[in-house]
């Protein structure tokens, strides 16, 4: 029987922590492995309760446990089902596999715990698990790429295989956004809410918020990892929303296509620097497969899209050869026809079956084939796509009946795969060749008929003028025949009556009624003369103070509008409205005679109609100037019987009066050339019973030369005088 030194003897030689506890629990011996392996030295722990090797966490439960084993003592593992952890001095906790026993010695009853570390074995064990769980994953995620066929679902579905497979806390897919603050934005997440990722703010940029490994990643086309998140500088504008999830590594793979980074796989750990070497290799696989399974599915779907686009585009394009009006004609090099639209069979007359295959030359008359041969030829060597036809002259079609019809015709050419083929628009132009030719007889007669026009017209106004001659001469015979008159009267009363010379007086009052008489056929001539004289380079214009013409010519006609209406029983007052003008250009004495021939036709039209009919009413002449900047105005405005609209249209005619023999009709004629002789224009405005205003526009001194005119306005666009206010300026009654 062995003993007790060479039992510990024993003991110290085992490569197992060995420890022997009392039946109280108190640590009675504990071998050198066990000094090493929890770093407490023999005398530390001799009588200590034997928890002082146990995590805290297992303490309770251990003594607990202690009791009950002394009840029933066997050879028993230790903690069955459960992981075992010891703790060193240090703090530390690491696995261990314990082996308990009953033991005896001299101090009465005990056990004794063999205790084996196995972190080595464990750490084994969890590479082991987690390259058959990553396995697993990349397995998994393979299957959802063959089979996915929608970008969202792809994405989703690797992101919930990293974490339930792969034993992550957070996947999440960000694509790289083209902005100006070059934003990630996710697509897909799995491990955590949504809301997380938004408020994130990840930049691909190299701005504080692309500095983390997602932006890295986009940025720089390789794996970024974030080995400790709550310790790395760079990860400082995500870190307490991380610290919050139980975040403590990540990495970031980037998707690239074609040389280019699109977007990032991003994992999350719960553990700190959880990413080794392995881990690495297997999640830049899986980001690769990732991103090749995207571009497929993206592909695909353009694939799709294309063929719908076709397949639409088809539908579209035998919809427009069905329903166009033009003729729509393909051949091959051989010309020989491969498509024939609905509109060829109508204006053709074949069906499309009759043709198809057949050369083009049946649509063609026959003295138009080789030339048409010729002409395809050269536009198939020439670098041209399109031609049209007629540039060449005109062209024709041969219907299935043998008639010929005026064609117009564009005619294009595609290559593919070596091959040519022509595509000829025909339209069927007979209507508009016969509407061209109905269109040039219709101009011929129309030419012919307006040429009669004009013969006619010319005809016309020889004939108007005439007529204006003729009303002319009979105004100026008038004239002159009221002036014969009275001077062969006098001159035969002087030859018949030869006493009547002795007589000294009665032969001087005869020869000055002859004389004036003389002078007043004169003074027609003369009217007539200024009448139609146009303004001359030997005129002599100088600057003209409007306001003092109007004063003098108010002076001048003072004897016709005071005393002969005194006589002839009116009352006329005139009243006067003169602004500060500027200067005008022109004749002074031609002006002022203008304006004492519109008061004198003022006078007339407040004169009562008959003398002996009792005083009219109070009549008004009114004077104003006013200064329209290059322009002034001056006004002549009475309150008398107005004039009918057919009356103001014919005013300005020579010849042309309403005063019956009293009067000549060269007054406002005389005044129009006057003013048209001073680049000026005169506007007429009134109505039977509401006065009438003549308007004078004449240029400022230095203003621009044009040419006069004069415009005839309706009493209703003018102001009534009422307007002017109390009466300014000179106002004689």
């Amino acid at each position: 029987m062995q003993t007790e030194e060479e039992a510990e003897a024993f003991l110290e030689l085992l490569p197992d922590a060995v420890v022997i506890v009392d039946r109280e629990g108190h640590i009675t011996y504990i071998n050198g492995e066990t000094e090493r392996m929890f770093g407490y030295s023999r005398a530390e722990v001799r009588g200590v309760a034997v928890e002082i090797l146990m995590p805290e966490r297992f303490r309770k439960r251990h003594s607990e446990q202690h009791a009950k084993y002394f009840s029933d003592p066997r050879v028993e593992p230790m903690g069955i089902g459960l992981e075992k952890y010891g703790r060193r001095r240090d703090g530390s906790e690491f696995p261990v596999d314990i082996m308990v026993s009953p033991f005896r010695t001299r101090a009465g009853s005990a056990f004794i715990a063999v205790a084996r570390d196995v972190s080595d074995r464990k750490r084994m064990e969890e590479d082991l698990l987690k390259a058959n769980r990553g396995l697993r994953m990349l397995s998994r995620c393979n299957e959802v790429l063959v089979h996915a066929t929608e970008e969202s679902d792809l994405l989703q579905n690797i992101c919930r295989i990293v974490v339930e497979i792969g034993g992550y806390r957070l996947a999440w897919v960000g694509f790289a956004e083209h902005d100006n603050r070059k934003r990630v934005r996710p697509v897909a997440q799995a491990g955590c809410e949504q809301e997380y990722l938004d408020g994130l703010d990840t930049r691909w940029s190299n701005a504080k918020q692309g500095r983390g490994p997602t932006g890295q990643a986009i940025r720089l086309g390789k794996p970024s990892i974030m080995r400790d998140i709550l310790r790395d500088p760079n990860y400082e504008p995500w870190r307490a929303q991380a610290a919050e999830r139980g975040f403590a590594s990540s990495i970031a793979l980037p998707l690239t296509a074609g040389g280019s980074t699109f977007g990032a796989l991003n994992v999350y750990s719960a553990r700190p620097d959880a990413f080794d070497g392995d881990e690495v290799k297997l999640l830049m696989e899986l980001a690769a497969d990732l991103a090749y399974g995207i571009m497929v599915i993206r592909t695909r779907a353009q694939h799709k899209r294309t063929d719908e686009a076709l397949r639409s585009s088809e539908h579209l394009l035998a919809n427009v050869l069905r329903l166009a009006p033009d003729a729509v004609i393909s051949v091959d090099e051989m010309q020989h026809i491969r498509l024939f639209n609905r509109a060829a069979e109508v204006i053709f007359g074949y069906s499309a079956e009759e043709v198809e295959g057949k050369p083009l030359d049946v649509l063609l008359p026959e003295r138009f084939v080789e030339l048409h041969h010729a002409h395809v030829q050269e536009f198939s060597q020439s670098p041209a796509a399109v031609r049209y036809m007629n540039q060449r002259g005109p062209a024709h079609g041969r219907r299935r009946n043998g008639t010929e019809f005026p064609a117009e015709c564009a005619i294009s050419k595609v290559e593919s795969d070596g091959q040519k083929t022509f595509v000829a628009v025909v339209r069927d132009i007979t209507e508009r060749v016969q509407a061209e030719e109905t269109l040039q007889e219709s101009n011929h007669r129309l030419e012919k008929a307006l040429g009669d026009l004009k013969a006619a017209e010319s005809q016309l106004v020889r004939q108007e003028r005439l007529n204006a001659l003729a009303q002319m001469a009979g105004g100026i015979a008038h004239d002159f025949n009221n002036a014969l008159t009275g001077i062969i009267g006098f001159s035969d009363l002087l030859l018949s009556r030869r006493t009547i010379l002795n007589d000294r007086e009665q032969v001087t009052r005869y020869l000055r009624l002859i004389n004036t008489t003389a002078m007043g056929a004169a003074s027609t001539v003369h009217r007539m003369r200024e009448f139609y004289r146009t303004r001359q380079d030997t005129d002599v214009y100088a600057p003209v103070n409007i306001n003092q013409v109007v004063e003098q010519a108010i002076s001048l006609t003072q004897p016709k509008w005071k005393n002969e209406a005194e006589g002839s029983g009116s009352a006329i007052s005139i009243h006067t409205e003169l602004e500060q003008v500027p200067r005008v250009e022109g004749n002074e004495g031609e002006l002022r005679d203008a304006l004492v021939n519109l008061i004198f036709n003022a006078v007339d039209a407040l004169a009562p109609p008959h003398r002996g009919e009792g005083p009219s009413k109070q009549g008004i002449i009114g004077l104003r100037t006013r200064d329209l900047g290059d322009h002034v105005i001056v006004e002549v405005t009475d309150t008398g019987v107005g004039m009918t609209e057919e009356v103001r249209r014919r005013c300005l005619e020579p010849f042309f009066t309403t005063k019956g023999q009293v009067g000549t009709g060269l007054g406002l004629a005389m005044v129009h050339g006057t003013v048209q002789r001073h680049n000026g224009s005169i506007d007429i405005a009134s109505a039977l019973g509401e006065g009438t205003t003549v308007s004078i526009r004449l240029p400022v001194h230095g203003a621009q030369k044009g040419e006069g005119s004069w415009t005839a306005t309706p009493a209703a666009s003018r102001p009534p005088m009422e307007a002017w206010g109390p009466p300014a300026g000179l106002q004689v009654s």
